[in-house]
């Protein structure tokens, strides 16, 4: 029978931390120059618009929720406004998964832990500079702190654990609303110390008040956010993008299940999982888990089974909406991986599989990244344009059709505001009959507006990008979605500067720079 020595386990254990520490430090080294870019950017030109008093979703027509700017906010203020200072707040988001995933697995195994938030944090490294500080990234850091909150049973009295974990998932919910759902893992610490004979037995007055205390510290965030919008006059506006604009950007660019299916369980993590749940439903019969051991167990499973719904629910199948689920995959694994260390025969040697493979990928993650680049080209070479047609006196004066691209990014940089709210280009230039009638009435007051705003006040500068975000087409074909935009532009404006950027992600650099025509009358 296949048996190693619980000297040689402690071996392999001790050169498992050496390798993932070293590769988190080589990660850390290596992108400490990582650039503002992607969702980040958008987001921080949000922040700035807001602190120039301008209403969210009234004057301001974005999608992603209240949450993201308070984390954004916070991180300017209290880290400064460069890139490294957001680079620091993926460190700390990281710092805090690995913490509370050391805290989950303490009692059972410290090297879980460790190797499970190590683990996690190369994943994320693979995933690139586009993902850095991603709102998925902040939920699931919130999601485990309050996970761990929650088995904290020298905590008393019991309700204590209970409002800070409901606490942690309300102000998740402020950042992606399918968080809220992760409160029903409140009944986590009753039902995991329920046998199968015994079933009869379920606390459910433990679970319903329990469920209930995370539920009301749950709404102080969500409250605060209500009141915070009606103080701006935003809450029609903020229901109109709920109800209407966010779903019809979930249809843009969406996937079939499969295809979802796909790429969530890849071939690693699908190996992963099969593993750590042949190890979880062969364990040995004579060593009966503890309650604690259920506990964690228990509540690492709904948290997969959480990432997965929320990774489903977005059906973008971007890197980052895999994060909640990841996470708890990786904690669920390391722990049954260790447990079957101290077994024998194919147990061992499925766990050793295991850890193996996952610092393989570790290695596989830490090299991925070193190559990662995001080249600021666009950024750089559109401000210089933007400083030779007047810098800082474009402010209020300058639109960019454009979402992700680098005009935004470019904006933030020179401190412009833009002459309208308007930061999605796919809701200006929608593609036909793929909106409800509600959606449709929505996006034809949008276009109405920015129309009316480039008539009655025309900007002096628009800067036009070639992709229409998030599913094209591109090389600028998407002027002929909206001929009324295109036919203003070829009244009022010329097109004085136009670029292609090589070597750039992704795959549709270049901008074009329409400058307003003398002839061009205010209507």
């Amino acid at each position: 029978m296949f048996s190693i020595h619980i000297s040689k386990i402690k071996v392999l254990k001790r050169l498992s931390i050496i390798v993932l520490a070293t590769c988190c430090l080589v990660f850390v080294i290596s992108s400490r120059q990582w650039p503002l870019v992607n969702d980040a950017a958008l987001i921080r030109y949000v922040t700035f618009l807001l602190e120039g008093h301008l209403a969210p979703y009234r004057q301001i027509y974005d999608i992603n929720m209240p949450g993201s700017y308070l984390v954004d906010w916070t991180v300017t203020h209290f880290l400064g406004n460069t890139a490294l200072a957001w680079r620091i707040f993926d460190l700390v988001l990281l710092a805090a998964i690995c913490w509370a995933m050391f805290s989950l697995a303490r009692l059972q195994s410290r090297f879980a832990g460790i190797y499970a938030g190590t683990f996690f944090a190369l994943f994320h490294a693979r995933n690139g500079i586009a993902q850095l500080g991603q709102r998925d990234l902040t939920m699931t850091a919130l999601l485990l702190v309050g996970s761990s909150c929650l088995l904290k049973d020298k905590w008393h009295p019991a309700w204590i654990r209970f409002a800070c974990f409901g606490l942690f998932v309300g102000l998740s919910a402020t950042i992606k609303p399918q968080a809220i759902l992760f409160l029903l893992v409140a009944s986590v610490p009753y039902l995991s110390s329920i046998e199968s004979r015994t079933a009869n037995l379920i606390n459910i007055k433990g679970i319903v008040r329990a469920i209930l205390v995370s539920a009301l510290t749950a709404s102080i965030p969500i409250i605060g956010v209500v009141i915070w919008l009606s103080s701006r006059g935003a809450i029609p506006a903020f229901w109109t993008t709920i109800t209407s604009l966010i779903p019809l950007h979930a249809r843009l660019g969406a996937h079939s299940f499969f295809y979802l299916l796909s790429r969530c369980l890849t071939a690693s993590h699908a190996t992963i999982l099969v593993l750590a749940v042949s190890l979880g439903l062969t364990a040995e019969r004579e060593q009966k888990p503890s309650v604690a051991r259920n506990r964690v167990r228990l509540l690492l499973i709904c948290g997969m089974m959480f990432g997965f719904l929320s990774y489903m629910m977005q059906v973008k199948s971007y890197p980052y909406h895999r994060y909640p689920f990841v996470a708890f995959l990786s904690l669920f694994a390391a722990l049954e991986f260790t447990y079957a260390l101290n077994a024998s025969g194919a147990r061992q040697l499925a766990a050793i599989v295991g850890i193996t493979f996952g610092l393989t990928l570790s290695v596989l993650y830490t090299i991925h990244s070193l190559h990662d680049t995001w080249q600021t080209a666009q950024v750089d070479s559109l401000e210089v344009d933007l400083n030779s047609l007047g810098g800082a006196t474009l402010s209020g004066n300058i639109q960019c059709v454009d979402t992700i691209d680098g005009c935004l990014a470019t904006l933030y940089r020179l401190r412009l505001t833009q002459s309208t709210g308007n930061l999605y280009d796919e809701f200006l230039f929608l593609p036909p009959n793929i909106a409800t009638a509600r959606q449709a009435g929505t996006i034809a007051d949008m276009q109405k507006g920015f129309l009316h705003t480039l008539s009655s006040a025309p900007p002096y500068v628009i800067v036009l990008t070639p992709w229409l975000f998030p599913g094209g087409p591109t090389d600028y074909k998407k002027l002929q979605l909206w001929p009324a935009f295109e036919n203003i532009l070829a009244q009022c404006y010329e097109m004085r500067i136009e670029r292609h950027i090589l070597g750039r992600p992704p795959d549709h650099p270049g901008y074009r720079i329409y400058v307003r025509l003398p002839t061009c009358k205010k209507h």
